[in-house]
């Protein structure tokens, strides 16, 4: 088990903030007291940037690193629940380009990315982050091409390990897949609130009548009852594997929303912009982009989670401090 006192969490998060650490208001000896350093000879003891780098090479993994997330995580839940908020209870999710070295065999070329923007050889990161907080919860790291889609699910999964259980979940286009409709709706219990382009039509294998039919063929097949709840008809078809129909339904429901409402569909699914935001707060702020310098998707997944626990941390040392907006929010009077 690793344990560090919430000084040296300060001290590490600034120095993956790009900041410098030995500030002039970390040499007071009642700040650094106040941050739990040992006193010493009449000296309050801090560690020298050397210790932190050997603490980070040497001792952390991913696998540590995501206990400590999961630690930061279980406190935040438990400080903003005496706020009347639950943390990860609206969830947006997206992925960031992150160029990789020239020679790492996992960094590839992905066309929209270098038409668009001329970025070279990447992988994408995956964040899932809370809407109501704006505080990024946990990331996957993936090939340059992978298709954003099959990345939901185990997204929600690698959530409800950590003990997040959404209940809706935000994404544009590409997550809006018939089966990630029905595995959030019926597997996660969750509402999705995924872009819809803009020719899209009703899908008849997504009606009541189509939904019912299905049924009462397996209900024939198998001996079930006849007459029970649509919900236990959406119920039997999921477990019986007709996503598309499941999914097709749930999706009808959204785009009645869209074709009624549309202006109430744009202001609800604009909560996604979120992940954009954090985005923007990893790249222009703590330049995400641009200090890679490992190879392999092990050694890319440990630098990427650490900016993630270093947001979380800022967060949480917030909310114990009374503090109620801006909770992910970096610049340079973050510390002041």
């Amino acid at each position: 088990e690793i344990v560090v006192d919430r000084g040296f969490w300060y001290l590490w998060a600034l120095q993956r903030l790009g900041l410098n650490y030995r500030h002039e208001t970390l040499r007071d000896e009642e700040v650094a007291k106040d941050l739990g350093f040992v006193e010493k000879e009449g000296e309050v003891l801090t560690p020298a940037e050397r210790s932190i780098n050997r603490f980070v090479n040497e001792r952390l993994s991913n696998e540590n690193l995501r206990r400590i997330q999961k630690s930061f995580i279980e406190r935040l839940q438990s400080a903003l629940a005496e706020k009347g908020i639950k943390l990860g209870r609206r969830i947006s999710i997206d992925s960031t380009p992150l160029p990789t070295l020239k020679n790492d065999e996992y960094g590839k070329y992905n066309a929209y990315y270098f038409q668009k923007y001329n970025i070279g050889k990447i992988v994408k990161v995956y964040f899932a982050t809370c809407v109501d907080t704006n505080i990024p919860l946990e990331l996957i790291v993936t090939d340059a091409n992978a298709y954003d889609g099959h990345y939901l699910t185990p997204m929600l999964e690698k959530l409800r390990e950590l003990g997040i259980e959404p209940e809706e979940i935000y994404g544009d286009a590409h997550y809006g897949t018939l089966e990630n409709w029905a595995m959030c709706s019926m597997l996660f219990n969750c509402k999705c609130y995924f872009q819809i382009p803009e020719n899209a039509k009703f899908n008849k294998k997504g009606t009541k009548e189509w939904i019912e039919k299905v049924y009462n063929g397996i209900a024939y097949e198998e001996g079930l009852d006849y007459d029970v709840s649509f919900d236990e008809m959406l119920r039997v078809l999921f477990e019986h594997g007709y996503y598309e129909e499941v999914g097709a339904y749930f999706r009808n429901q959204w785009l009645k929303v869209k074709k009624e409402n549309p202006e109430e569909c744009e202001r609800i699914y604009h909560r996604r912009n979120v992940s954009e935001n954090l985005h923007s707060i990893l790249k222009e702020q703590l330049l995400f982009d641009k200090n890679l310098n490992v190879k392999g998707l092990d050694a890319i997944e440990f630098y990427a989670r650490q900016f993630l626990v270093t947001l979380l941390f800022v967060a949480l040392t917030r909310v114990e401090n009374g503090v109620n907006e801006g909770l992910a929010k970096v610049n340079p009077t973050a510390f002041s």
